[in-house]
């Protein structure tokens, strides 16, 4: 059995919401059978991506994904994130969804419902693949400007959030403020809302498996690029609800020598793609205007 069948397997065996099954295609589905089942996504989902584009709202278009907001009769608005080619293969939505909706399950609120997901294929690679969750109205929280402080308490709620995110055995592996959005209005339910400090993450792509250490912790909210008071703030209410800290020896090894190594690293890559990249001709995906120049002439 492949090992993507064997995880659903015992993710399902944990959680009775998950319902999956084979395509005639040998397309996979997974569902949350309180929602639908993979039958009525199967029927429902070529009839919705028809409505695509004119109907749906396209929510963003980047080279891996595209996403796009939809009315449904039969889900109400959904999201529909359609994984594109990375850089060596496509990217499961099976194996997403499943990560997200075992956070779902252990924290309710810090992602809105996965509802389904479909990957189909050609041979044993995926050929393309579906994300379907239940829209919510949400913004993402701002990124931090240089010398800027945060808004008050949201620090504090963004400390908060990730030490239950980990505690839930997941976490943010693009640890950004934009990863995070504030929810708007009264889309979640009340409790839900005071466990995840009114905060949520719609990208299950973005989500990884696993109960960071503190090290490892402090390394992901770095991420966040806060200045050093605001990281502070962070870093207190993390520790204060996950009731642990960095030892002496790890504090060292993170102020003095990775964070020195990773902003070395990070000035030498953008001074390679602002200036010296463009010496050479290349763009971001390969050889850009200069090689093009070259190549005409």
């Amino acid at each position: 059995m492949p090992p993507l069948e064997t995880r659903i397997q015992a993710e399902a065996a944990q959680d009775p919401g998950i319902a999956y099954a084979r395509g005639e295609d040998g397309a996979l589905w997974v569902t949350d059978h309180q929602a639908l089942t993979p039958e009525e996504l199967a029927a429902w989902l070529p009839q919705w991506e028809a409505a695509l584009p004119e109907r749906g709202e396209l929510l963003a278009a980047r080279r891996r994904h595209d996403v796009y907001r939809l009315d449904t009769e039969a889900c109400g608005p959904v999201v529909l994130k359609y994984t594109n080619p990375g850089k060596t293969k496509r990217r499961s939505a099976v194996a997403a969804w499943l990560t997200g909706r075992r956070l779902y399950r252990n924290l309710p609120g810090a992602t809105p419902q996965p509802l389904g997901a479909v990957d189909r294929y050609q041979g044993d690679a995926v050929a393309s693949a579906c994300l379907i969750g239940r829209y919510i109205e949400a913004q993402p929280l701002p990124e931090s400007k240089e010398g800027g402080v945060l808004e008050e308490g949201l620090a504090e709620r963004v400390g908060r959030f990730q030490a239950r995110l980990h505690a839930s055995g997941v976490y943010l592996q693009d640890c950004r403020m934009g990863n995070m959005l504030a929810v708007v209005g009264s889309g979640e339910d009340e409790e839900a809302g005071r466990g995840t400090e009114g905060l949520t993450i719609v990208d299950l792509e973005a989500l990884g498996e696993g109960r960071p250490n503190c090290f490892n912790a402090a390394r992901l909210l770095l991420k966040l690029r806060l200045s050093r008071q605001d990281f502070a703030r962070v870093w207190a209410a993390y520790v204060a609800e996950r009731g642990a800290d960095l030892g002496v020896a790890e504090r060292v090894l993170l102020w003095w020598i990775y964070l020195p190594l990773r902003r070395t690293r990070h000035h030498a890559l953008r001074l390679y793609r602002r200036r010296l990249r463009p010496l050479v001709g290349l763009s971001r995906h390969g050889a850009g205007s200069a090689g093009e120049e070259k190549d005409r002439a």
